[in-house]
């Protein structure tokens, strides 16, 4: 992670989707479930999306270890029926509601997101692989402190940015440190 005057640029450390910690999240089927990750829940609602619940079942039974959360996006990836402007239209709010529930349901990461030193600068996925989620560039390019040089939508900063607002503003969600 890098710290500059306007941004917190990230990429595999702890905003990451990747990252284990467990959330409660009502999904769009209206049923309460857990997860090991927001990647798992992401992943589990693009299949239910995409109404491939064959892969969704795979996503839901898998077990946390440390490479779960990179077996659930592979399981992603193979979701029948896949079309990339209808994800679109809808990942950016499923993300948000991941984020939401996985930065409000831990009393680690409410800190973490919520913390001072980052008041007044916007996170920055800066992935050198993603062009919608992250800015198509790595945090050490020097580029990458300036939006105008970007290659990438930057999604995933723009909701850790929304998930950080809406916790400051009073948003709650069972608070309580990670199981």
């Amino acid at each position: 992670m890098k710290i500059t005057e306007k941004h917190i640029l990230f990429w595999g450390n702890w905003p990451s989707n990747f990252a284990w910690a467990p959330i409660k999240v009502t999904c769009v089927d209206g049923i309460e479930r857990r997860f090991f990750s927001s990647e798992q829940y992401f992943m589990y609602e693009k299949s239910i999306h995409f109404g491939d619940t064959f892969t969704a079942e795979k996503i839901l039974a898998l077990e946390f270890n440390e490479n779960f959360s990179y077996a659930a996006k592979k399981l992603g990836r193979q979701v029948k029926g896949f079309d990339t402007d209808q994800w679109q239209k809808v990942s950016y709010d499923i993300m948000l509601r991941g984020c939401l529930a996985k930065y409000s349901q831990n009393k680690v990461l409410f800190d973490k997101i919520t913390a001072p030193e980052f008041e007044g600068k916007h996170f920055v996925e800066a992935s050198p692989y993603d062009k919608i989620w992250g800015i198509g560039i790595g945090e050490n390019d020097p580029d990458a402190d300036d939006e105008s040089k970007w290659k990438g939508k930057n999604w995933l900063g723009k909701v850790l940015d929304e998930v950080r607002t809406k916790l400051l503003n009073g948003y709650t969600s069972n608070l309580e440190y990670a199981e």
